[in-house]
């Protein structure tokens, strides 16, 4: 007997001892998610839990759209062609900090894009600064030239491919991937070979128009969450900042609500229920 076979037998086992059952969809606790409306950012601000915390750290979000392997096809490609790039201008010539990266997120059914910098030199809104000029700029010198470049833009695409199909390196990145699978409700086990598959029919109009319309900071359709966090012992204060997000109070309406079907609305902020997958307004 394998020890995938051993194990899956002893997990039976003591589900029968104890009686375990499955929860019926009614017990399945609801689940909201910030729908972020289109144009100027919302902000949350923080400071950090440690009072000596020097560094501070941006988290530039942004909404891609619904799950599927195209949306997510599109910004993984958008990550890898991003990811040097970025490290090179943030991290190396302007030295904003000692962690710079973009990645794509899956989370409750929703593709986004995120870009994060941790600094101990800069303060959040400098950083945010640096970052949506090094976007705008992106677009001109990297993203248009897509088309042009087909030979380029094929490397990407066959580099990206080779990446998703490779074997796990060990097998907790396997587990880890597996058990998101079964979190996330969908227990699609050979999604990567899916996510491989989908490059081929992305073309560079489907990149250029995804990041100008999703990505690009000037763009009227973009919808954008900022998170910024202050440390508590970094010299640079606060400044002051509008259009911030209330997070304590949204949440506590959150829970508030109890018909997910409702509509209410204050012109502000939506949820989606995944349980119910109705839209929520608040």
């Amino acid at each position: 007997m394998s020890d995938v076979q051993q194990l899956h037998e002893t997990l039976i086992s003591l589900m029968k001892k104890h009686k375990v059952k499955e929860l019926s969809r009614e017990c399945a606790p609801e689940c909201k998610v910030l729908h972020i409306p289109n144009g100027k950012p919302l902000l949350i601000k923080r400071h950090s839990i440690d009072e000596q915390e020097r560094n501070n750290c941006v988290e530039a979000y942004f909404e891609i759209g619904e799950a599927s392997l195209l949306n997510k096809g599109i910004a993984d490609l958008i990550e890898h062609i991003m990811e040097e790039p970025l490290y090179d201008e943030l991290r190396t010539n302007q030295q904003l900090g000692y962690h710079v990266s973009c990645s794509t997120r899956w989370n409750e059914n929703i593709v986004g894009f995120l870009v994060k910098v941790v600094s101990a030199t800069h303060s959040p809104d400098s950083i945010w600064e640096c970052i949506r000029l090094f976007l705008k700029s992106f677009f001109e010198t990297s993203i248009k030239s897509l088309k042009k470049d087909r030979e380029k833009y094929r490397e990407h695409i066959e580099t990206l491919a080779e990446l998703k199909l490779a074997d796990s390196v060990n097998m907790d990145e396997e587990s880890g991937a597996l058990w998101t699978e079964i979190y996330q409700g969908d227990c699609e086990f050979h999604r990567h070979v899916g996510e491989a598959a989908i490059l081929s029919h992305i073309t560079p109009s489907m990149v250029i128009e995804a990041y100008k319309k999703l990505i690009h900071p000037s763009s009227p359709d973009v919808k954008c969450l900022l998170v910024f966090l202050y440390g508590q012992g970094s010299s640079k204060t606060e400044p002051k900042l509008s259009n911030e997000i209330d997070e304590d109070n949204v949440l506590k309406r959150s829970i508030e609500v109890k018909n997910p079907q409702q509509d209410i609305h204050n012109g502000q902020f939506h949820y989606y229920s995944k349980v119910y997958a109705k839209e929520v307004k608040l």
